[in-house]
């Protein structure tokens, strides 16, 4: 038996008619860049992005600190806070300079 496609954030956001996002946290355990990577259009939709982030890989594989912020500088958001702490998390917010989508 093959197991089942996960979903992606783009696709959980359509499904539930998410058109506009005001905020959206993503704690999965390793898997943050490649989850960021594939949204589009939910990315396309939200206002502000909190993501915890390594600066040591943790999971197998795991995408660092450093590469998130690549991307979602990519996606048109800048770096609005980094918490080094405990947990580190960044916070980003859509680029005002970037022309990204804003309300």
């Amino acid at each position: 038996m093959a197991a089942e496609r996960p979903l992606t954030l783009d696709e959980i956001a359509a499904a539930h008619n998410l058109e506009d996002l005001d905020f959206l946290k993503l704690d999965t355990q390793g898997t943050e860049y490649e989850i960021l990577s594939a949204a589009t259009w939910a990315l396309a939709r939200v206002l502000m992005v909190e993501v915890e982030v390594e600066f040591v890989e943790l999971y197998l594989g795991q995408r660092l600190a450093f590469d998130i912020q690549r991307l979602m500088h990519e996606k048109g958001f800048e770096c609005l806070y980094l918490n080094r702490e405990y947990v580190p998390d960044a916070i980003f917010r859509v680029s005002s300079n970037l022309g990204h989508f804003s309300k």
